[in-house]
């Protein structure tokens, strides 16, 4: 009976990391007019754990504080400066991501020139850090301001 009921939980899951890829994938269309495909999307047991030990480096990092999301563009774009020599790597990015949409392999490049370029404001956090954790550039959407936490570059 267990095997069963855990079989139908898997089946569950499934079905909604798959419902919530499909709208990951349309929101980047729309919204950025950037094109997903499947080979972007990181494993959800994988994406779960690299976004968890991501959040454990933010908390132990320093950061920027930023009022406004005009300050978190311009601070993101010196940091953008720094990073242009590595542009072209590629990193695992959180954002819209969802409870079960997971990460998305994409160019350093397209996370500033696709997606922050396009954003007027920011909901919620945009997190991307490189495969092995080294590198990574947070923008946390708090209550009243903004927090930027960056490592490696």
């Amino acid at each position: 009976m267990e095997d069963g009921k855990s079989r139908i939980e898997q089946l569950i899951l499934q079905k909604k990391i798959h419902s919530e890829r499909i709208k990951l994938k349309e929101k980047y269309r729309s919204l950025f007019n950037y094109h997903l495909v499947d080979d972007q999307l990181i494993n959800y047991e994988e994406s779960r754990e690299i976004k968890k030990r991501a959040y454990e480096r933010i908390f132990k990092e320093d950061n920027i504080l930023c009022g406004t999301y005009q300050e978190v563009l311009e601070v993101s774009e010196e940091i953008y400066k720094r990073v242009r020599d590595v542009s072209d790597q590629p990193v695992i990015l959180f954002y819209l991501d969802g409870k079960y949409g997971g990460g998305v392999r994409i160019r350093i490049n397209d996370v500033f020139d696709c997606i922050i370029s396009k954003l007027s404001d920011l909901k919620v956090d945009l997190l991307f850090v490189s495969p092995d954790l080294n590198k990574g550039f947070c923008i946390e959407v708090e209550e009243y301001n903004f927090l930027i936490t960056t490592w490696g570059f």
